[in-house]
């Protein structure tokens, strides 16, 4: 494993998306923009070292969008993803899987009313303020979802991370 690895340790999924679960666990994922960003939106130091590990290299616009998408994170305590094409039925989402070319991860903002092909939605899990211990993400959205239930997915899962980051620290803290 390299040192910036993401590594998944456990996966859980319903009888009906079982099809989900990585082949592999521990599964490694480089964290190279732009995956990882959840990592890099609570570091004391910049990310332009993550943003310079991206390969093929980042135009300034992209680079842009990514670090928008990191204070969208800061601001609301989790990030999402949406595919790039339509996903019909589970058969095209298990074809999309780890499609990255497919997914746009660099998002920061929601429109209510607005319907998402929603690839993912992530929030992290603090061990103490600043740090971060492990990452929570919810995958296998087929049917697009309306804006204001992206919301309330982020805020859910966000809440349920808050509250085992409490249970890991042992007190309840700021994530800013």
């Amino acid at each position: 494993l390299n040192k910036n690895d993401i590594v998944i340790v456990e996966r859980a999924a319903a009888v009906s998306h079982i099809s989900w679960n990585v082949p592999q666990v521990p599964a490694p994922v480089p964290a190279v923009p732009p995956l990882g960003g959840m990592f890099f939106a609570w570091a004391e130091v910049s990310p332009e070292q993550w943003l310079n590990s991206a390969d093929p290299p980042l135009d300034d616009a992209a680079k842009t969008k990514l670090l928008d998408s990191l204070s969208f994170m800061r601001t609301r305590g989790y990030s999402f993803g949406i595919r790039r094409v339509p996903v019909p039925d589970l058969d095209r989402a298990l074809e999309l899987k780890f499609q990255q070319a497919l997914t746009d991860y660099a998002l920061s903002r929601i429109e209510p009313g607005q319907p998402y092909q929603l690839a993912y939605v992530a929030a992290p899990i603090f061990s103490k303020p600043g740090v971060i211990a492990f990452g929570l993400g919810l995958s296998g959205f087929i049917s697009p979802v309306k804006g204001e239930r992206v919301e309330a997915i982020g805020e859910k899962l966000r809440a349920a991370c808050d509250r085992i980051g409490k249970f890991i620290a042992g007190r309840d803290f700021s994530r800013r």
